[in-house]
């Protein structure tokens, strides 16, 4: 009897969902794949630029070599031990942004469009917010179509306050007259609480049963695989073979997560997280925002998120853990209007008037790059398959703009942290991202590189007039 290729599997007992695996002209062994994580963070006030960029002035090509300076105020010495896991974003600028500057520029950092009217402004006086989604909001939205998780991204804030200054994610353009922006959240507690305090990853003893009913499930569909492959022609049977080696890859993700989930440390319930400003708290703030939200990737409740620390400017931040002189002396000129306290935006606008104002200036910078260095740590401490979750996602550690006391919106000092399984060649300073030298580039290009390497069409977001992604980035 001839069997057409359906009734030959009835005849075997097969399920007629293993049909098209055979019908395919050819079959790539799909897999859930390691996931992969997007994380934004970002703060303001720029950085005195010639004690950010490598050591040894600019290269002339794409540095695959280069030194951080180990000095006392070098802004990127906390990096120094991940070197070769981050890509130094030289040449990068705004050219979403058409009104004003410095401060006002943070709703243009991670949107691909120019800035669309608000009721009210943003810091300088511009009446502008976003005019479109933000990249991890666009790639977050892309996830939710194809993989749905616990929570769709998260958006945190460091010190919370109501003013329009308070967003860097955005879900699109702005509606009556406001911006249109998930409300971040600045209560560890509350984020611990929605994290970790129900759902099924929350109880690791939960996510274990979960592995072990599918362990069987993935037992008993690779028996029959294996039983029917025996019978078939070395074509077909290649193909079962590459289908049998997916479920055991997916077998091996669960069993990771399982490895991997874990409750970080619950906030103490006693503090005042949300104290307005000039807390000796924002540590504490930042050190379990961070924790969190690695743990949350890491039991894959999110795959997104951003961080803000603060606002755009920065009065509330007084730095007391940096050492007495951030507090004392007390010299007008560091005042600003919060009172006595030296605050950090003006640490940055009097950074050049003395050697200790400047030195104050770079310490703050360098301890703001130790906190994207710990998250860096924190993701390299979760292993997945030969290599870590850190291999897997990107950082992308954003200053609302360049330089503090002029509000420049040209050569940002960003650093992208983690390849993303592969799609970002690390280890290098781009002097010129775009990859023309001598001529900056706009930071889309980056944007739109995140959301391809996260799988979301990057080429569809933002402003076509801005180019495509920045081919550099890629090695």
């Amino acid at each position: 009897m001839k069997f057409q290729r359906r009734n030959f599997l009835a005849a075997f007992g097969a399920s007629a969902a293993f049909l098209p695996i055979l019908e395919a002209e050819r079959l790539e062994a799909v897999t859930l794949g390691t996931a992969k994580r997007l994380i934004l963070m970002a703060w303001p006030n720029g950085v005195v630029p010639e004690y950010f960029w490598p050591k040894g002035g600019w290269p002339t090509a794409d540095a695959t070599t280069f030194t951080i300076d180990p000095g006392e105020q070098s802004v990127l010495k906390p990096l120094i031990p991940h070197q070769q896991d981050i890509l130094i974003l030289g040449g990068l600028r705004y050219e979403n942004q058409t009104a004003g500057a410095g401060h006002a520029s943070m709703p243009m950092m991670f949107t691909g469009v120019e800035g669309a009217h608000i009721d009210g402004t943003i810091s300088d006086g511009v009446p502008l917010s976003a005019g479109g989604p933000s990249v991890d909001m666009y790639v977050a939205d892309h996830i939710a179509n194809t993989s749905p998780l616990a929570f769709h991204s998260l958006q945190l804030q460091a010190l919370k306050h109501n003013g329009n200054d308070r967003f860097c994610s955005f879900r699109g353009t702005t509606i009556g007259g406001l911006p249109n922006a998930p409300e971040p959240e600045a209560d560890p507690t509350k984020l611990f609480a929605k994290l970790f305090g129900v759902g099924q990853f929350a109880d690791p003893a939960s996510l274990e049963r979960i592995r072990l009913e599918r362990k069987s499930v993935f037992d008993y569909v690779g028996r029959n695989l294996e039983s029917l492959g025996s019978r078939m022609g070395t074509d077909d049977k290649a193909k079962i073979q590459a289908h049998i080696q997916a479920i055991r890859d997916v077998e091996g993700q669960l069993a990771g997560l399982v490895a991997s989930c874990t409750k970080p440390d619950a906030p103490d319930p006693a503090q005042d997280y949300l104290n307005a400003a000039y807390t000796p708290l924002i540590p504490t703030i930042h050190k379990l925002q961070a924790d969190m939200v690695v743990a949350a990737m890491a039991c894959d409740l999110t795959r997104v998120a951003s961080l803000l620390w603060a606002d755009s400017s920065n009065g509330g931040y007084s730095f007391f853990w940096l050492g007495n002189d951030f507090v004392t002396g007390r010299d007008a000129d560091n005042a600003g209007s919060g009172g006595p306290l030296r605050q950090h935006h003006e640490i940055a606008h009097h950074a050049h008037d003395s050697p200790e104002n400047l030195r104050r200036k770079n310490l703050v910078d360098q301890w703001f790059f130790s906190q994207f260095a710990y998250i860096l740590e924190k993701l390299k401490t979760v292993k997945e398959g030969s290599g870590t979750m850190l291999d897997n996602s990107a950082v992308l550690c954003a200053n609302v703009f360049a330089e503090g006391g002029s509000h420049s919106i040209t050569d940002l000092p960003w650093v992208l942290g983690g390849s993303l399984g592969g799609y970002f060649k690390t280890g290098r300073y781009l002097r010129y991202t775009g990859g023309k030298t001598g001529e900056m580039a706009s930071h889309v290009g980056l944007l739109k590189a995140l959301a391809n390497g996260m799988g979301a069409s990057g080429d569809a977001f933002g402003d076509p007039k801005f180019g495509g992604e920045h081919a550099s980035l890629r090695g």
